[in-house]
């Protein structure tokens, strides 16, 4: 019989409503946008869940997550689509403190039909495009908690899924591959990002060069001042040394007269 994977708001309404007869098996899919990484070797490292209030006010406790069925077939999914081939295997998968941490190895390019995809997802996770993470599993014990919504306090881990959309706010990604380093400090941006930096540049040269602008024709100004001042008392010494000599003609043609 196909298994039924409704999500975690879905199953909370049907637990509300104590309506769990038309789903054999109910299968949650819990979404979290946990934090990666992303090797050289091409794997990559998810925090695949956490116990903190989802989106939905919902809470999947960690340490209640049965995962030994899961380590049997530790199928990686493309957004839960179990029809399709997965895109990777979990090779390993460790408790953590409030956490189950996935290392996935993901199928290669040339791998037939679904190679391409896998090698997509893994290029996307790489730059930022996907950083999202979400796992089904098969609720076996829960209780209505205080947020409005289900905590799931022991659970079946059935497979996790790279997704587009998360709704858990515990995973964005830890770690990318490195772009250059300066010293102890990694430097990993987007082209969007250097296009900022780049503009930002320009902008501080341009405010720079204004700057400069300011301060040269303050000096020039004070130098024409200076030039003003000069020229001024130039003028009033020649206005001075005419009057002096005018008074002494004055005095030399009244002492001629006397």
């Amino acid at each position: 019989m196909k298994r039924t994977i409704i999500d975690c708001m879905t199953f909370r309404k049907s637990v509300d409503s104590q309506n769990l007869s038309k789903i054999n098996e109910p299968y949650v899919a819990a979404e979290f946008d946990t934090a990666i990484s992303i090797s050289e070797d091409g794997t990559a490292t998810f925090n695949i869940t956490s116990s903190v209030v989802d989106r939905q006010q919902d809470i999947i406790v960690p340490e209640g997550i049965q995962i030994g069925g899961f380590l049997k077939t530790p199928v990686v999914l493309w957004n839960h689509e179990a029809d399709r081939p997965p895109i990777g295997k979990c090779i390993e998968l460790t408790r953590i403190n409030d956490g189950l941490l996935g290392t996935v190895k993901f199928e290669d390019e040339t791998t037939p039909y679904i190679g391409p995809l896998a090698a997509c997802v893994r290029k996307q996770l790489s730059n930022g495009t996907l950083s999202a993470v979400s796992l089904t599993i098969r609720p076996l014990e829960f209780d209505l908690n205080e947020f409005g919504g289900v905590t799931v306090t022991k659970s079946e881990l059935l497979e996790f899924s790279v997704v587009t959309v998360p709704a858990n706010q515990t995973a964005l990604v830890i770690e990318r591959p490195k772009e250059k380093a300066i010293g102890d400090n990694t430097v990993s941006k987007s082209m969007e990002e250097k296009e900022d930096d780049i503009e930002k540049d320009i902008d501080d040269d341009i405010e720079g060069m204004k700057e400069e602008e300011r301060f040269i024709n303050a000096v020039e100004e004070i130098i024409t001042d200076e030039k003003d001042v000069q020229s001024e008392d130039e003028e009033l010494m020649e206005k001075t040394l005419k009057r002096q000599k005018a008074r002494a003609r004055r005095l030399a043609i009244a002492r001629l007269g006397a």
